[in-house]
Order: structure tokens, then C-alpha cells, then sequence
């Protein structure tokens, strides 16, 4: 093992921000003292080491005890502490910056170690150019996910977030059928969601064509609705497309919103992908994570869902009141406010000279208050 060179932080100064977070931490999460210790460490580790590798937290998580002590603490927790998944989902919830008219998206991400294979279902809340983690489910075998999956996956959440403060839910192709359509109308839950070229369509006259078929006259970006509810999957849904561009298929969109809306909802499921990114590759580089049981992994996510909503909410405060992330050419931010909420945070967690004034202005977007 290759240790990484860290700067040399005072050991009171690392304690006091563990300390501090814990203290935040506990007002959510309704734990044993030591579990949110170990929450609290994991955390800040995260932030340092910008990985979920136990190899390299250990090196951070508790500067008072040695390395392979820390590496044991860390199989603790993910072998032994069980760990109900609607504690991370309130503790987000009540972090939200918006908690009403919410739009909420839904998709998958899979990743392999080795032979095995992580397949996650997701829901998340659409906030800044990024969605924030609220709720997830370990599939068993690789795949799309089934109805009564998602089914169960809405119900768990509805259980913590009223289904009245939801706006619109946006998914991708996956996420289509009689059924679920069937199940989001009798719960009030307005949707847009793509479904496949080759779906038919019901016309006026009561014929059915697919829909590529009615859209195929559309040029390059050009949208088009049509006028009245059609039957699709069963339901009288609204129904509109864009044209395909740069190679890709046409976009048809079906469910309880007026094209207009239909489309500025459904720009919006793209930031569950810069979410998995931000997990993955971007961020925290949870493919590296050597856990095989999935129920660890969901742990660990519930973990990352923390850091994740904190680092959001920091770049959303420095955004705002501190630098506003620069515009480039194009027109988009230089950097997500994800990402401008990470760096800050690692600097500061960093920086044996950064004030203890200074971690306490950070923490506060986790306080209850």
C-alpha cells in the first residue's frame, strides 16, 4: 500500500471538525453517539481523500489510532451496522433548499467489479443543474428495473415526502407501462416521460400509429404537440417530440403536462446523470468501492448522499453570496455547483491553516435550524 501524502494537520484541529459535524449530524439521524461519530469521520475522510476506497479513508479517519485500526472500524460499520435508508432520505430532505413543487427524476446505474455487478435504481430531486440523491434501491440481476420496483421504490418515499409537494417526475425510456402510468395518476403525481419511436399512438379517428411514424416530417430540434390527449399504454396522456439532432432518434414525450412544460420538465432528467457522474468519476469514485454485498453498497450511498448534499449546498452559498461560478462562452457554468462546494470543502479540510470559524461557517447548511 502506497501511502498518500496529506498535509500535516494539528490532531485537535481534525478532532474539533469531526466533533462539530457529529454535533450537526445527530440532529438527523437518529443513531447511537458512536455511529454518528463513525458518519461524521467517513464523512470529512470522503472529502479529503476524494474516494470511497477503505485503503485510502483509513489513512484520515481517525488520525488518533492507527491505520489498520481505522481500516477495521470501516468493516465494522459496513459489515455489522444496519442502517435504515429512510434516515439518509430525511436528513437530505430536510437539507433541500426547495421543498415544494418538486421534480423529481428516476433512472438506473450499473457499474461491474470484477464478476460482479452493481446495478442502482435511483430517485433524486432536480435542484441546480444537478440532482440530490433522495431514495434508492440495490436491483438483483442486471437489467431494467420492473414496475413494482418503482412502485415500491415511490411508496417508500411517499412515506417521508408528501406526494402533493411533488411538482412533475421525469424518466427516461425505461420507465414506461400501463401500470405505472396507472399507479402516478392515482397518485396525483404529474409526469413526463420518453417513451420509444415504435409506441403506438391513438389518432383522432380512434386508429393507432407509432409515433415515429406521426413525428417523422420533424426537422432537427423542431417541436410539435398534439392537440388533444392521446391513448398511450392505455391512458389519455398529452403527447409531444422534438426532432433529432445530431445523429440521435426523435424524442417523444408522453404524460400530464402541455408540450411547453413537457419540455422544459424532461430538460431536467439529464441532471440525475451528472448526479451518478458526480458519485462515479467526478466526485467520489464509487467504482472503486471493493464492497460486494449490496446491501454495503447501499449503505455507502447513504453515506455519499450526505457528502454529496453538503458539498451542493456549500457551492450553492459560495455561488450566491462569495463568487458567483463563471459563465464560459457556450453559455453553461465553468463548474457545477457540486463541484465548487467539493473543492471549497477540501481546502478547508485540507489547510491546517483554515480556522475552525471557518469549518463552522461550512457546516451550518446541515444544521436543523
Amino acid at each position: 500500500m502506497v501511502a498518500t501524502k496529506l498535509p500535516n494537520q494539528p490532531i485537535n484541529q481534525i478532532m474539533n471538525h469531526s466533533t462539530t459535524l457529529q454535533e450537526l449530524l445527530q440532529q438527523h439521524l437518529p443513531w447511537h453517539k458512536a455511529r454518528v461519530n463513525f458518519t461524521a469521520r467517513f464523512v470529512i475522510a470522503l472529502f479529503k481523500m476524494g474516494c470511497v476506497n477503505f485503503t485510502q479513508l483509513a489513512l484520515v479517519l481517525n488520525p488518533s489510532v492507527g491505520v489498520a485500526s481505522n481500516y477495521r472500524r470501516l468493516q465494522r460499520f459496513f459489515n455489522s451496522f444496519t442502517v435504515d435508508t429512510e434516515a439518509f432520505t430525511t436528513l437530505v430532505l430536510a437539507l433541500l433548499p426547495q421543498r415544494e413543487s418538486l421534480v423529481l427524476t428516476l433512472d438506473r446505474t450499473m457499474w461491474r467489479f470484477g464478476r460482479r455487478y452493481h446495478n442502482v435504481l435511483m430517485i433524486a430531486a432536480c435542484a441546480d443543474g444537478i440532482a440530490i440523491p433522495l431514495l434508492w434501491r440495490m436491483l438483483p440481476k442486471e437489467g431494467c428495473s420492473n414496475t413494482q420496483t418503482r412502485i415500491d421504490l415511490l411508496d417508500e418515499l411517499f412515506e417521508i415526502l408528501d406526494p402533493s409537494s411533488v411538482r412533475c417526475l421525469v424518466a427516461d425510456r425505461e420507465f414506461v407501462g400501463k401500470t405505472w402510468f396507472a399507479y402516478l395518476k392515482k397518485r396525483n403525481v404529474g409526469f413526463v416521460i420518453r417513451v420509444r419511436s415504435f409506441f403506438y399512438i391513438s389518432t383522432r379517428k380512434g386508429r393507432r400509429i407509432r409515433g415515429k411514424h406521426i413525428f417523422s416530417h420533424l426537422r432537427p430540434g423542431e417541436v410539435l404537440a398534439l392537440r388533444k390527449r392521446r391513448i398511450v399504454c392505455g391512458h389519455r396522456l398529452y403527447v409531444c417530440a422534438i426532432g433529432p439532432r445530431n445523429g440521435d432518434d426523435m424524442v417523444i414525450l408522453v404524460g400530464s403536462e402541455l408540450a411547453h412544460r413537457a419540455v422544459a420538465f424532461y430538460g431536467k432528467r439529464w441532471q440525475i446523470e451528472t448526479l451518478f457522474a458526480a458519485l462515479k468519476s467526478r466526485g467520489f469514485d464509487l467504482e472503486a468501492t471493493h464492497l460486494k454485498d449490496k446491501e454495503r453498497v447501499a449503505k455507502l450511498i447513504g453515506l455519499l448522499s450526505i457528502a454529496f448534499t453538503w458539498a451542493y449546498r456549500v457551492g450553492a452559498w459560495l455561488h450566491k453570496e462569495v463568487k458567483p461560478i463563471a459563465i464560459k462562452s457556450h453559455g453553461r457554468k465553468a463548474q457545477s455547483v457540486f463541484r465548487y462546494g467539493l473543492d471549497h470543502l477540501k481546502v478547508v479540510l485540507l489547510n491546517h491553516t483554515a480556522t475552525d470559524r471557518q469549518f463552522k461557517q461550512l457546516v451550518r447548511f446541515l444544521s436543523c435550524t
